[in-house]
């Protein structure tokens, strides 16, 4: 069995603000209700939110998206379901040291649950997941 590290969690930050950048600063730079149509296994058509988030990397090695991991949590408490309908493009590849790139993820949920909403960004398993919390 392998150790496990226990994972972190920043303190919450307001859907407009920049996370402290310890080395990798993350933001929400778009917020946006649509409506989506439902592509994959278990989506639904329906009302959603696109979040456009980026990841500024200002540590001196490349840093890896492909594991990072966005969630939106609705305002009952509910993890919203991820969609691939468009717009949405989640980040993939390398992020170079110096550089910045953004990223669509898109979930399902109601217009009613959407005061507030926590939205959660983890780039990196050793470093705390970002919070985001705010109305939408």
């Amino acid at each position: 069995m392998v150790p496990g590290k226990k994972m972190t969690t920043a303190a919450p930050i307001g859907l407009g603000e920049t996370s402290p950048a310890n080395p990798v600063a993350v933001s929400l730079t778009k917020l946006v209700r649509l409506q989506v149509e439902g592509k994959g296994p278990g989506e639904i058509s329906g009302p959603a939110v696109a979040v456009t988030v980026r990841i500024r990397n200002q540590a001196t090695s490349p840093l890896d998206l492909d594991h990072v991991i966005v969630n939106l949590l609705d305002a009952t408490g509910q993890l919203a379901t991820p969609m691939t309908a468009d717009p949405a493009a989640p980040f993939h590849g390398q992020l170079a040291a110096g550089a910045d790139q953004s990223a669509v993820y898109v979930f399902s949920v109601t217009k009613d649950a959407l005061r507030p909403v926590q939205i959660s960004v983890t780039y990196n398993v050793e470093e705390p997941t970002v919070l985001f919390k705010g109305n939408l």
